[in-house]
């Protein structure tokens, strides 16, 4: 009896403890992910594994191995929230690695994002950990058998098993009833995984990390012989009234970050609103915003390609591009100079930016810098655009409109903040502070011009701006407070990136073109009379004639001039039949199918 007692104190204090290690991944779960239906089995297979540790594995061993699986396991939920409060996004296990290489030069930058609340998980399962190995020694030890029951583990089998019935069950159940042409069905975004917020928020945050890992482990299968045929079925560009019309001009390109349409203002952001009024203005203009952020924007402009599910700036950065922005430009004698405000190692410019084929890539550290510079700053160090006695392209990645939106933020000035309360004393202050931001990238513009007209440049200067994405960390949808506190109605339009061309010499033109960035390439080598191959690039010439436009979204969105569609369905804007949108539908989903394959088998390392 006396044994029998001592066996089951020992029992016990197992029992007791897989209690508390169940109780605590249970509550990081509830507290740092959601838990929709598909998420349920996958989270019960995490449970089952760690009762198999905690009876199979002797004690105190098996507290060492809980520990490590119990932190990984926190470690990855409390990662993708700090990178969701960052970037609005989850990553990829694509890009896992990267992170912490970025991490190393970025510490200033990550810091505001993480929280109070981040760290607690680790310094309870510490104490949970010290505490349990703790009281094995000290009560725990003296009574523990040779004989213990390690085939109590295999009854987790049964749990295990039937998650993954349901679990498969529910897949096949979402195949069925998938229709290609309708993307915003669940199985669209289980299958491609094209935006990796919808993904968390349709399956769960474990299930984006099992999905990601199977298509990691999935062999590459990519026909060749489809991408030519793709490639070799694309028209060919003809000259039309916006050929060669900023021949031998210097051009300036600017990836404004986090520009969007409503921080246009004519007494705030004067510039801006000078681009839009009277530049080219590309209306119906917008960028995605895809899984790979500001990354993605620069990738598609750069080389008119769709980068691959989870970005391109890292996998596919040793790529062979045959066209980029940068080569056609150089083609024609051009030196070409990227520039960016932050690290270059963030996203890995600059390693890519030199496979784009620039001559020189410039961040923070290049220019003498600790910290991040703000727009205005950015600006004084343009030397070699202002002193150049040739022909140059300039690429430039500003960083002013990043969140957070706090008043000690990059390119936050007193007295912008307080000039835009001034004009909307309703404003909420992130939104202010948002505005106040866009007013410095404002005067960083109005200061490059006017530098490059102190040297006589401006009028041989094309200044190409443009938004990366949608504002992030600001609720801009119909339903935002934003609107009514500006004293303005609700438009869709006014949440797009815009994209302006300026000349001083050039004529005011609004042009309605649905387009993205996709598109900037063609069009700047068609203004340019930059002679590129068809068959190396993606996009169109917006001032193509026969471009009916076209725009696509992480979220399944389409949109060309004929019509759109979304999670509400079709609407069709031109003479156009809903069986011509599936067949047109069809053809951009190979477009980007295509492209995924052409730089997942780096299609024209060869010279294809």
């Amino acid at each position: 009896m006396k044994e029998f007692l001592k066996d089951k104190k020992y029992y016990l204090s197992e029992l007791a403890y897989l209690c508390v290690m169940g109780i605590y991944l249970v509550l990081v779960k509830y507290f740092y992910s959601n838990m929709p239906f598909l998420e349920i089995p996958i989270f019960l297979i995490v449970l089952s594994v760690l009762c198999i540790i905690v009876i199979a594995i002797p004690p105190v061993i098996n507290r060492y191995i809980t520990f490590v699986y119990a932190f990984v396991f926190t470690l990855y939920l409390i990662a993708q929230n700090i990178y969701l409060r960052a970037f609005d996004q989850y990553f990829r296990l694509a890009t896992v690695f990267n992170l912490f290489k970025e991490a190393a030069g970025v510490t200033d930058s990550i810091l505001p994002f993480i929280q109070v609340t981040d760290i607690l998980p680790f310094i309870v399962l510490i104490v949970i950990t010290v505490s349990s190995v703790f009281f094995y020694y000290r009560y725990e030890k003296k009574y523990q058998k040779d004989n213990r029951y390690h085939l109590l583990s295999l009854l987790c089998i049964i749990p295990i098993a039937v998650s993954i019935f349901i679990y498969s069950s529910k897949v096949r159940a979402m195949e069925e009833d998938y229709a290609p042409w309708l993307m915003h069905l669940d199985y669209y975004y289980y299958k491609d995984i094209p935006s990796t917020t919808d993904f968390v928020d349709r399956f769960g945050t474990l299930t984006l990390l099992y999905r990601d890992f199977v298509i990691e482990m999935t062999p590459l299968d990519v026909d060749l012989e489809a991408i030519g045929g793709f490639l070799n079925a694309r028209d060919e560009h003809e000259d039309n009234t916006m050929t060669g019309i900023f021949k031998d001009k210097d051009i300036i390109v600017i990836q404004a970050e986090s520009f969007n349409d409503f921080a246009i203002d004519e007494e705030l952001t004067p510039t801006l609103y000078k681009f839009k009024y009277e530049g080219i203005d590309i209306a119906g203009f917008n960028t995605p915003l895809l899984s790979g952020s500001t990354s993605d924007s620069e990738f598609m402009t750069n080389t008119s390609l769709i980068p691959t599910v989870g970005g391109a700036c890292y996998d596919r950065s040793q790529n062979t591009y045959v066209t980029t922005l940068a080569k056609a430009f150089k083609s024609i004698g051009y030196d070409t100079y990227a520039y960016h405000n932050s690290y270059g190692s963030f996203y890995n410019r600059d390693e890519i930016f030199m496979t784009y084929g620039y001559d020189e890539f410039f961040d923070r550290g290049d220019l003498g810098y600790d910290e991040t510079l703000s727009d205005s700053m950015m600006v004084d160090e343009f030397d070699i655009l202002y002193e150049s006695d040739g022909h140059y392209l300039a690429f430039w990645i500003t960083y002013d409109g990043h969140q957070p939106f706090t008043m000690d933020a990059v390119g936050v000035k007193q007295e912008n903040y307080e000039r835009v309360k001034e004009k909307y004393p309703d404003l909420d202050d992130e939104y202010a502070i948002y505005l106040a931001k866009n007013m410095d990238l404002d005067q960083a513009l109005a200061e490059l011009m006017a530098n490059l007209g102190e040297k006589g440049k401006l009028d041989d200067t094309v200044i190409v701006l443009y938004g990366d994405h949608l504002v992030k960390e600001l609720d801009v949808s119909e339903g935002s407070p934003l609107y009514d506190q500006m004293g303005i109605g609700y438009s869709k339009e006014l949440t797009n990136t815009d994209f302006f061309i300026y000349n001083s010499q050039t004529e005011a033109l609004s042009y309605r073109k649905i387009a993205t960035v996709l598109d900037i390439l063609p069009t700047i080598c068609n203004m340019w009379d930059i002679d590129i191959d068809e068959k190396t690039y993606l996009g169109t010439d917006i001032f193509d004639e026969d471009y009916r436009g076209f725009y696509f979204s992480a979220n399944g969105e389409y949109k060309t001039d004929d019509y759109s569609y979304d999670s509400d369905g079709f609407t069709l804007i031109g003479d156009i039949t809903q069986n011509e949108v599936q067949e047109d539908q069809r053809y951009y989903q190979e477009l980007i199918a295509i492209s995924y394959d052409i730089l997942e088998s780096d299609y024209f390392k060869d010279g294809d």
